[in-house]
């Protein structure tokens, strides 16, 4: 269970910061795109922890840890560290200019 928790937690951590090293071309604000991409990658991957396919408390607090851990991920990033984006270091990716 731990292990699982752990695998989790690390993925959902990696995912949050390689979508951040990307800039938001989109119309749709940062804070929510990345939580909810995140959060999607993450429930197709691992699933839910309980087996039923009713929805539960622990489907609401799981929701609820792996929007806030991206969540508070990308806040700090783009609170400390505004400006640093891959694609204005890969002149390739660089379509629009």
């Amino acid at each position: 269970m731990y292990y699982r928790v752990f695998k989790l937690l690390f993925t959902l951590c990696t995912s949050t910061i390689i979508l951040l090293l990307f800039e938001n071309k989109s119309h749709i604000h940062t804070e929510y795109l990345i939580p909810a991409l995140v959060g999607l990658k993450i429930i197709y991957i691992f699933g839910d922890f309980d087996r039923d396919d009713s929805y539960t408390l622990s489907d609401l607090i799981y929701w609820s840890v792996v929007l806030l851990v991206s969540l508070i991920i990308v806040k700090i990033k783009l609170t400390y560290f505004p400006e640093f984006y891959i694609n204005k270091y890969l002149k390739f990716w660089n379509f629009h200019k």
